[in-house]
């Protein structure tokens, strides 16, 4: 893997689990600053794409050229137990841990009165937005977002994806989401794609002002054609 004027830059991306391909001669650029949600069929390969822009899975062939600043948040926060949430949020940053920074990161997402307090006493939402401020603190030119919504509530969960879009319009890198939830894809996202039989299956961008409405038109019709092609008819 190598770096790239582009957040993600791929080429003929296979990766193989004994016979099975689960990517398959995928492409797929992402732009500066744009943000991308990947929505497919379970097991069809989305978090192993994440995984692999991650460098966390390096057993492909193919081309991988991503912005070598580059962050992820997976669906489970990852706190470490044993460490406060501010010695989370610093995890795997270069020289000593910077409380300072941590703390601004933790600002941002709404929790830097919680800086100082162990992850077991969060809810839910909050050990998610502590995570994206770990992913955040790293200043990335790639957000990597791995189904981070999908074990809130659903009040939770609308909270969070206005975080998510406050937070992107802030920063400006570009982000690729996995995710299962179409309305929250066009909500969120300039692009979605759809991953089908291990490649990028189809390409649709988000012509819709923000912020968006369900009941808009445009929206319910891109939301009809992402549903067909995900074999949901309505």
């Amino acid at each position: 893997m190598t770096d790239t004027a582009l957040p993600v830059e791929v080429r003929g991306l296979i990766r193989r689990f004994g016979e099975r391909a689960m990517l398959d001669g995928l492409d797929l650029d992402i732009p500066p600053g744009q943000f991308v949600a990947l929505l497919g069929a379970s097991g069809c390969g989305k978090s192993t794409l994440l995984r692999v822009l991650a460098d966390l899975d390096q057993d492909i062939a193919g081309t991988v050229r991503v912005a070598r600043r580059r962050a992820i948040a997976f669906q489970a926060p990852r706190l470490l137990p044993w460490k406060r949430v501010w010695r989370n949020v610093s995890l795997g940053l270069p020289g000593r841990p910077d409380r300072a920074k941590s703390v601004a990161a933790l600002d941002e997402v709404g929790l830097a009165k919680r800086a100082d307090v162990w992850p077991k006493t969060l809810s839910g939402g909050e050990a998610q937005r502590a995570s994206l401020a770990r992913a955040l603190v790293r200043e990335p030119d790639l957000l990597l977002l791995d189904e981070p919504f999908s074990a809130l509530d659903a009040l939770t969960r609308l909270t969070a994806q206005a975080l998510v879009g406050e937070l992107w319009q802030r920063h400006g890198c570009a982000v690729l989401l996995v995710t299962h939830d179409v309305s929250e894809a066009i909500t969120l996202a300039d692009r979605v794609l759809v991953m089908e039989h291990g490649r990028i299956g189809y390409d649709a961008p988000v012509a819709l002002d923000r912020p968006r409405s369900t009941g808009d038109p445009g929206f319910v019709a891109l939301r009809t054609e992402l549903l067909g092609r995900l074999g949901v008819r309505v």
